[in-house]
């Protein structure tokens, strides 16, 4: 029984410590990455991420 008591106050105290995200925070995530940073879909990792890619800049 007292272990079952610590074990609730722990995650009570613990309880300020969850965070979720909202509708709002979803909507600005797509809004940045789709529109204002203009997202490219059609980029790919490759399979291999040990080895260059051969593209010089």
């Amino acid at each position: 029984m007292l272990s079952i008591v610590c074990a609730v106050l722990i995650l009570i105290g613990h309880a300020p410590d969850v965070t979720c995200q909202t509708g709002a925070n979803v909507k600005a995530l797509k809004q940045k990455l789709f529109v204002t940073d203009a997202y490219d879909y059609k980029v790919r990792p490759t399979d291999n991420q040990s080895e260059p890619i051969g593209k010089k800049y």
